[in-house]
Protein backbone atom coordinates (compact mmCIF):
# COMPACT_ATOMS: atom_id res chain seq x y z
CA UNK A 1 0.00 0.00 0.00
CA UNK A 2 0.88 3.78 -0.57
CA UNK A 3 2.27 5.61 1.99
CA UNK A 4 -0.98 7.89 3.04
CA UNK A 5 0.55 10.86 4.78
CA UNK A 6 -0.24 12.77 1.97
CA UNK A 7 -0.84 16.80 1.71
CA UNK A 8 -4.45 17.31 1.31
CA UNK A 9 -5.64 19.90 -1.75
CA UNK A 10 -7.75 22.78 0.24
CA UNK A 11 -11.23 21.70 0.94
CA UNK A 12 -11.18 18.94 -1.79
CA UNK A 13 -9.83 15.51 -0.01
CA UNK A 14 -9.58 14.51 3.32
CA UNK A 15 -7.26 11.71 4.30
CA UNK A 16 -9.00 10.88 7.97
CA UNK A 17 -5.96 8.64 8.70
CA UNK A 18 -3.09 11.12 8.70
CA UNK A 19 -5.27 12.67 12.02
CA UNK A 20 -5.03 9.16 13.76
CA UNK A 21 -1.66 8.87 12.77
CA UNK A 22 -0.66 12.05 14.44
CA UNK A 23 -2.47 11.02 17.23
CA UNK A 24 -0.22 7.77 17.64
CA UNK A 25 2.80 9.41 17.04
CA UNK A 26 1.92 12.45 19.45
CA UNK A 27 1.04 9.22 22.31
CA UNK A 28 4.49 9.91 23.86
CA UNK A 29 3.92 13.80 24.16
CA UNK A 30 0.58 13.47 25.54
CA UNK A 31 1.18 11.75 28.19
CA UNK A 32 4.50 13.72 28.97
CA UNK A 33 2.24 16.78 29.08
CA UNK A 34 -0.54 15.37 30.86
CA UNK A 35 -3.68 16.58 29.02
CA UNK A 36 -5.52 13.35 28.60
CA UNK A 37 -7.48 11.88 31.71
CA UNK A 38 -6.88 8.10 32.72
CA UNK A 39 -10.36 7.26 31.32
CA UNK A 40 -13.40 9.15 30.04
CA UNK A 41 -16.69 9.06 32.33
CA UNK A 42 -18.37 7.82 29.24
CA UNK A 43 -17.99 7.10 25.76
CA UNK A 44 -17.73 10.05 23.90
CA UNK A 45 -19.20 8.13 21.36
CA UNK A 46 -21.25 5.12 20.21
CA UNK A 47 -21.62 2.78 17.56
CA UNK A 48 -24.95 1.18 17.97
CA UNK A 49 -25.77 -1.47 16.06
CA UNK A 50 -29.99 -1.38 16.56
CA UNK A 51 -30.53 -4.61 14.58
CA UNK A 52 -29.18 -7.21 12.60
CA UNK A 53 -31.88 -7.59 10.27
CA UNK A 54 -31.43 -6.28 6.61
CA UNK A 55 -33.00 -6.97 3.49
CA UNK A 56 -29.87 -6.90 1.85
CA UNK A 57 -26.97 -9.34 1.99
CA UNK A 58 -23.87 -7.58 1.34
CA UNK A 59 -20.67 -9.28 0.21
CA UNK A 60 -18.31 -7.20 1.96
CA UNK A 61 -21.08 -7.24 5.82
CA UNK A 62 -18.92 -6.60 8.67
CA UNK A 63 -21.63 -8.26 10.84
CA UNK A 64 -22.24 -10.60 8.56
CA UNK A 65 -26.18 -9.41 8.35
CA UNK A 66 -28.38 -10.60 8.14
CA UNK A 67 -28.11 -11.78 11.30
CA UNK A 68 -30.28 -15.22 12.98
CA UNK A 69 -30.12 -13.82 16.28
CA UNK A 70 -32.56 -12.34 18.23
CA UNK A 71 -32.14 -7.88 18.66
CA UNK A 72 -32.56 -6.49 22.15
CA UNK A 73 -36.00 -6.47 23.43
CA UNK A 74 -37.76 -3.17 23.72
CA UNK A 75 -37.73 -2.93 27.11
CA UNK A 76 -33.53 -3.28 27.18
CA UNK A 77 -33.50 -0.91 24.01
CA UNK A 78 -34.87 1.98 26.35
CA UNK A 79 -32.80 0.77 29.37
CA UNK A 80 -29.75 1.68 27.06
CA UNK A 81 -31.07 4.69 25.87
CA UNK A 82 -31.83 6.11 29.02
CA UNK A 83 -28.15 5.26 30.05
CA UNK A 84 -26.55 6.94 26.88
CA UNK A 85 -28.89 10.38 27.81
CA UNK A 86 -27.87 10.19 31.32
CA UNK A 87 -23.59 9.84 31.30
CA UNK A 88 -24.09 12.53 28.40
CA UNK A 89 -22.74 10.75 25.04
CA UNK A 90 -22.17 12.99 23.04
CA UNK A 91 -22.87 11.32 19.57
CA UNK A 92 -24.85 8.20 18.79
CA UNK A 93 -24.72 6.63 15.59
CA UNK A 94 -27.78 4.79 14.65
CA UNK A 95 -26.60 1.47 12.43
CA UNK A 96 -27.44 -2.06 11.66
CA UNK A 97 -28.50 -4.16 9.76
CA UNK A 98 -30.72 -1.98 8.10
CA UNK A 99 -31.36 0.51 11.38
CA UNK A 100 -34.38 1.87 9.86
CA UNK A 101 -36.47 -0.95 9.64
CA UNK A 102 -36.46 -1.53 13.46
CA UNK A 103 -39.93 -0.60 14.64
CA UNK A 104 -38.56 1.86 17.19
CA UNK A 105 -36.13 3.80 14.88
CA UNK A 106 -37.89 6.84 14.71
CA UNK A 107 -38.70 6.79 18.73
CA UNK A 108 -35.14 6.60 19.15
CA UNK A 109 -33.55 8.99 17.22
CA UNK A 110 -36.47 11.43 18.40
CA UNK A 111 -35.66 10.68 21.97
CA UNK A 112 -31.74 10.86 21.88
CA UNK A 113 -31.92 13.86 19.61
CA UNK A 114 -34.45 16.11 21.96
CA UNK A 115 -32.05 14.67 25.18
CA UNK A 116 -29.27 16.28 23.53
CA UNK A 117 -27.60 13.97 21.93
CA UNK A 118 -25.85 13.89 18.06
CA UNK A 119 -27.63 11.68 16.12
CA UNK A 120 -26.13 10.11 13.29
CA UNK A 121 -27.78 7.31 10.96
CA UNK A 122 -26.21 5.04 8.19
CA UNK A 123 -29.01 3.59 5.80
CA UNK A 124 -28.60 1.32 2.30
CA UNK A 125 -31.42 3.47 1.70
CA UNK A 126 -33.87 0.33 0.24
CA UNK A 127 -36.69 1.48 3.08
CA UNK A 128 -36.68 5.12 2.12
CA UNK A 129 -39.45 6.73 1.67
CA UNK A 130 -40.51 10.54 1.56
CA UNK A 131 -42.27 10.21 5.04
CA UNK A 132 -39.60 8.43 6.58
CA UNK A 133 -36.85 11.10 4.97
CA UNK A 134 -38.97 13.87 6.40
CA UNK A 135 -39.01 11.92 9.75
CA UNK A 136 -35.32 11.58 10.13
CA UNK A 137 -34.54 15.08 9.23
CA UNK A 138 -36.45 16.52 12.18
CA UNK A 139 -33.68 14.50 14.41
CA UNK A 140 -30.54 14.84 12.64
CA UNK A 141 -29.03 16.59 9.82
CA UNK A 142 -26.79 14.00 9.18
CA UNK A 143 -26.95 10.52 6.99
CA UNK A 144 -24.76 8.35 5.23
CA UNK A 145 -26.24 6.45 2.21
CA UNK A 146 -23.99 3.53 1.05
CA UNK A 147 -23.90 3.32 -2.99
CA UNK A 148 -21.48 0.57 -3.83
CA UNK A 149 -20.95 1.11 -7.64
CA UNK A 150 -22.06 3.93 -10.26
CA UNK A 151 -24.48 1.54 -11.64
CA UNK A 152 -27.07 -1.34 -10.58
CA UNK A 153 -25.04 -4.09 -12.25
CA UNK A 154 -22.35 -3.79 -9.72
CA UNK A 155 -23.95 -2.34 -6.57
CA UNK A 156 -26.65 -4.75 -7.03
CA UNK A 157 -24.10 -7.61 -7.02
CA UNK A 158 -22.75 -6.42 -4.54
CA UNK A 159 -25.03 -6.05 -2.33
CA UNK A 160 -27.09 -9.21 -3.00
CA UNK A 161 -31.04 -7.87 -4.23
CA UNK A 162 -31.48 -6.07 -7.60
CA UNK A 163 -33.27 -2.93 -7.32
CA UNK A 164 -31.04 -1.69 -3.94
CA UNK A 165 -29.24 0.59 -6.85
CA UNK A 166 -32.04 2.83 -8.00
CA UNK A 167 -32.94 2.49 -4.26
CA UNK A 168 -30.48 3.75 -2.45
CA UNK A 169 -30.20 6.91 -5.86
CA UNK A 170 -33.75 7.69 -4.72
CA UNK A 171 -32.80 7.85 -1.32
CA UNK A 172 -30.31 10.40 -1.44
CA UNK A 173 -32.74 12.52 -3.78
CA UNK A 174 -35.71 12.01 -1.08
CA UNK A 175 -33.32 13.10 1.83
CA UNK A 176 -32.02 15.98 -0.23
CA UNK A 177 -36.14 16.76 -0.77
CA UNK A 178 -36.86 16.66 2.86
CA UNK A 179 -33.79 19.14 3.90
CA UNK A 180 -31.11 17.19 4.59
CA UNK A 181 -28.27 19.18 4.79
CA UNK A 182 -24.86 16.65 5.22
CA UNK A 183 -25.82 13.51 3.13
CA UNK A 184 -22.40 10.98 3.12
CA UNK A 185 -21.99 8.44 0.50
CA UNK A 186 -20.28 5.41 2.01
CA UNK A 187 -18.35 3.48 -1.09
CA UNK A 188 -17.00 0.33 -0.35
CA UNK A 189 -14.43 -0.60 -2.82
CA UNK A 190 -14.06 -4.23 -3.96
CA UNK A 191 -13.06 -6.02 -7.27
CA UNK A 192 -15.67 -5.17 -9.25
CA UNK A 193 -15.71 -1.50 -8.34
CA UNK A 194 -12.39 0.05 -6.67
CA UNK A 195 -11.18 1.04 -10.37
CA UNK A 196 -14.58 2.69 -10.82
CA UNK A 197 -13.74 6.25 -8.54
CA UNK A 198 -14.33 8.41 -11.28
CA UNK A 199 -17.37 7.32 -11.96
CA UNK A 200 -18.63 7.32 -8.38
CA UNK A 201 -17.16 11.04 -8.21
CA UNK A 202 -19.34 11.56 -11.31
CA UNK A 203 -22.38 9.90 -9.45
CA UNK A 204 -21.51 12.03 -6.12
CA UNK A 205 -21.19 15.37 -7.81
CA UNK A 206 -24.82 14.71 -10.35
CA UNK A 207 -26.39 13.60 -7.24
CA UNK A 208 -25.42 16.88 -5.28
CA UNK A 209 -23.79 14.87 -2.41
CA UNK A 210 -20.71 16.69 -0.81
CA UNK A 211 -18.86 13.57 0.70
CA UNK A 212 -17.55 10.17 -0.89
CA UNK A 213 -16.45 8.12 1.95
CA UNK A 214 -14.03 5.28 1.45
CA UNK A 215 -11.64 3.21 2.74
CA UNK A 216 -9.92 -0.43 2.81
CA UNK A 217 -11.84 -3.28 3.14
CA UNK A 218 -11.85 -4.66 6.12
CA UNK A 219 -11.04 -8.53 5.86
CA UNK A 220 -14.05 -9.55 8.14
CA UNK A 221 -17.25 -10.65 8.54
CA UNK A 222 -18.82 -11.57 5.29
CA UNK A 223 -15.82 -11.18 3.20
CA UNK A 224 -14.53 -14.50 4.45
CA UNK A 225 -17.74 -15.70 2.46
CA UNK A 226 -16.52 -14.18 -0.47
CA UNK A 227 -13.23 -13.40 -1.21
CA UNK A 228 -13.04 -12.69 -4.57
CA UNK A 229 -14.66 -9.52 -3.50
CA UNK A 230 -11.46 -8.10 -2.57
CA UNK A 231 -9.39 -5.64 -4.28
CA UNK A 232 -6.17 -6.59 -5.37
CA UNK A 233 -3.02 -4.24 -4.23
CA UNK A 234 -2.81 -3.26 -7.82
CA UNK A 235 -6.29 -1.97 -7.57
CA UNK A 236 -5.39 0.18 -4.28
CA UNK A 237 -2.62 1.67 -6.15
CA UNK A 238 -4.66 2.70 -8.03
CA UNK A 239 -7.58 3.89 -6.37
CA UNK A 240 -5.30 5.82 -4.12
CA UNK A 241 -3.68 7.42 -7.20
CA UNK A 242 -7.54 8.22 -8.37
CA UNK A 243 -8.09 10.31 -4.95
CA UNK A 244 -5.18 12.10 -5.28
CA UNK A 245 -5.57 13.11 -8.72
CA UNK A 246 -9.29 14.50 -7.69
CA UNK A 247 -7.39 16.20 -5.28
CA UNK A 248 -5.45 18.09 -7.66
CA UNK A 249 -8.09 18.36 -10.54
CA UNK A 250 -9.04 21.30 -7.56
CA UNK A 251 -12.76 19.75 -7.98
CA UNK A 252 -14.63 21.35 -4.51
CA UNK A 253 -17.30 18.30 -4.95
CA UNK A 254 -17.34 15.79 -3.37
CA UNK A 255 -14.95 16.28 -0.81
CA UNK A 256 -13.01 12.52 -0.71
CA UNK A 257 -12.54 10.98 2.80
CA UNK A 258 -10.29 7.69 2.77
CA UNK A 259 -9.71 5.56 6.06
CA UNK A 260 -7.37 2.54 7.46
CA UNK A 261 -10.15 0.83 9.47
CA UNK A 262 -7.29 -1.02 11.12
CA UNK A 263 -5.78 2.26 12.26
CA UNK A 264 -7.93 3.63 15.54
CA UNK A 265 -6.60 -0.06 16.99
CA UNK A 266 -3.01 1.45 17.04
CA UNK A 267 -4.57 4.83 18.60
CA UNK A 268 -6.20 2.61 21.14
CA UNK A 269 -2.96 1.36 21.61
CA UNK A 270 -0.78 4.04 21.76
CA UNK A 271 -3.22 5.92 24.02
CA UNK A 272 -4.32 3.31 26.28
CA UNK A 273 -7.66 5.06 26.59
CA UNK A 274 -11.32 3.94 25.25
CA UNK A 275 -12.99 6.93 23.61
CA UNK A 276 -15.83 5.36 21.72
CA UNK A 277 -18.41 2.33 22.42
CA UNK A 278 -20.07 -0.34 20.09
CA UNK A 279 -22.93 -1.98 20.95
CA UNK A 280 -24.54 -5.20 18.70
CA UNK A 281 -27.91 -5.93 18.07
CA UNK A 282 -27.65 -8.70 20.86
CA UNK A 283 -26.08 -6.41 23.29
CA UNK A 284 -22.49 -7.11 23.78
CA UNK A 285 -20.97 -4.13 24.62
CA UNK A 286 -17.24 -4.01 22.47
CA UNK A 287 -14.74 -0.85 21.70
CA UNK A 288 -14.46 -1.48 17.99
CA UNK A 289 -16.61 -2.35 15.22
CA UNK A 290 -14.07 -4.69 13.23
CA UNK A 291 -13.50 -6.92 15.93
CA UNK A 292 -15.95 -9.59 17.76
CA UNK A 293 -14.37 -8.13 20.98
CA UNK A 294 -16.52 -7.15 24.21
CA UNK A 295 -16.41 -6.29 27.59
CA UNK A 296 -19.62 -7.52 28.74
CA UNK A 297 -23.15 -7.56 27.32
CA UNK A 298 -26.03 -4.72 27.91
CA UNK A 299 -28.78 -7.44 28.62
CA UNK A 300 -26.92 -8.18 31.96
CA UNK A 301 -25.04 -5.52 33.19
CA UNK A 302 -25.73 -1.51 32.59
CA UNK A 303 -23.52 -0.13 29.85
CA UNK A 304 -22.43 2.11 32.68
CA UNK A 305 -20.98 -0.46 34.88
CA UNK A 306 -19.13 -2.47 31.55
CA UNK A 307 -17.62 0.86 31.23
CA UNK A 308 -16.49 1.31 34.57
CA UNK A 309 -15.34 -1.89 34.96
CA UNK A 310 -13.43 -2.61 31.89
CA UNK A 311 -14.30 -1.16 28.93
CA UNK A 312 -13.03 2.48 29.59
CA UNK A 313 -9.47 1.11 30.05
CA UNK A 314 -9.98 -1.72 27.11
CA UNK A 315 -6.93 -1.11 25.45
CA UNK A 316 -5.01 -1.68 28.22
CA UNK A 317 -6.12 -5.23 28.51
CA UNK A 318 -2.90 -7.77 28.38
CA UNK A 319 -5.27 -10.09 25.48
CA UNK A 320 -6.21 -7.00 23.26
CA UNK A 321 -2.75 -5.49 23.25
CA UNK A 322 -0.91 -9.06 22.48
CA UNK A 323 -3.53 -9.42 19.74
CA UNK A 324 -3.91 -6.22 17.98
CA UNK A 325 -0.21 -5.85 18.16
CA UNK A 326 -0.49 -8.62 15.57
CA UNK A 327 -2.56 -6.16 13.23
CA UNK A 328 -0.17 -3.82 11.06
CA UNK A 329 -2.67 -3.24 8.61
CA UNK A 330 -6.37 -3.84 7.36
CA UNK A 331 -5.36 -7.03 5.91
CA UNK A 332 -4.53 -8.63 9.41
CA UNK A 333 -8.17 -8.41 10.36
CA UNK A 334 -8.66 -11.51 8.82
CA UNK A 335 -6.69 -13.61 11.01
CA UNK A 336 -8.30 -12.46 14.41
CA UNK A 337 -11.32 -12.81 14.58
CA UNK A 338 -11.50 -16.08 14.96
CA UNK A 339 -10.53 -16.03 17.96
CA UNK A 340 -13.17 -13.76 19.59
CA UNK A 341 -13.03 -12.09 23.23
CA UNK A 342 -15.43 -11.99 25.83
CA UNK A 343 -14.26 -10.44 29.07
CA UNK A 344 -17.04 -10.63 31.14
CA UNK A 345 -17.17 -8.94 34.71
CA UNK A 346 -18.87 -9.91 37.82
Amino acid sequence: MPNLSLNPTQDTMFFADQHWEDLVENAPLYEQCDVLPEYFAAPIFVLWELTGKCPLKCMYCYVSCPKKTEDLPEEEIWRVANELVRTKVFMVCLSGGEPTIHPLYLELLSYLSHSGVTIGTVTSGWSMTPRLAQAIRAHTNSVQVSIDGPNASIHDTVRGRAGSFSRAVAAVKMLQDAGVERIHVAFAPTRYSADLLPEMIDLCAELGVATLRTQHLAAVGSVALYPECEPTADQYERLLRAITAHAKSGSKQPVIQWGDPSLHMHVGLALGRTFGARITSEGDAGFTPYLDWSFGSVRRQSLSLIWERGLRSAWRHPLVRERVSRIKGPLDLRAVPNYPLRVEIA
